[in-house]
């Protein structure tokens, strides 16, 4: 989702925006940095959750919270949307880390990037695929782009040819 939108974000924003806010594709780029954060925000939030961390968690929420006003008030009114944008991605990446070390404190947790690595490795083929046509039709991209992320994902051994199956029942 986040490496795509990086390829295909001037003609959402163009299919939305009418062609009037060309602009946006970049802020839109940005924003999708905070989005993949935020995946594993959830994943760290949820861990805390069951380790009983709940207080800790609301700690970590409260600083986050406190730095993104504090950022927003300060670089809103000199760099725009500009500022409300980066200021998102980092209050998201101070949080997530903050929740990574207070699980790593609690627990014995130790992340594991096997996967991730084949997941990481499966973006290169569509990332290649969505450079290469990028001037194409935007069902095209969407489409071409995702099937080529499902076939990387199974050849690198990311993602089974039963989690296929599922996928495609839904």
């Amino acid at each position: 989702l986040v490496v795509g939108t990086f390829f295909v974000s001037p003609q959402i924003v163009d299919l939305l925006g009418g062609g009037n806010y060309p602009e946006a594709a970049v802020i839109l780029n940005l924003l999708m940095l905070a989005v993949g954060v935020i995946f594993f925000g959830s994943l760290f939030s949820f861990g805390l959750i069951a380790l009983e961390g709940q207080k800790k968690l609301l700690r970590i929420s409260a600083w986050g919270a406190i730095f993104n006003l504090a950022a927003n008030f300060i670089l809103i009114p000199k760099f725009s949307y500009w500022a409300a944008a980066a200021t998102t991605v980092l209050t998201e990446l101070l949080v997530t880390i903050l929740m990574l070390a207070a699980i790593k404190k609690i627990s014995q947790f130790r992340p594991s990037f096997s996967v991730l690595n084949r997941v990481l490795l499966a973006l290169l083929p569509m990332a290649a695929f969505l450079f290469y046509f990028q001037q194409s039709n935007f069902v095209f991209l969407i489409s071409g782009g995702g099937l080529i992320y499902l076939a990387a994902l199974y050849l690198t051994g990311a993602i089974s040819l039963g989690e296929i199956k599922e996928l495609i029942k839904k």
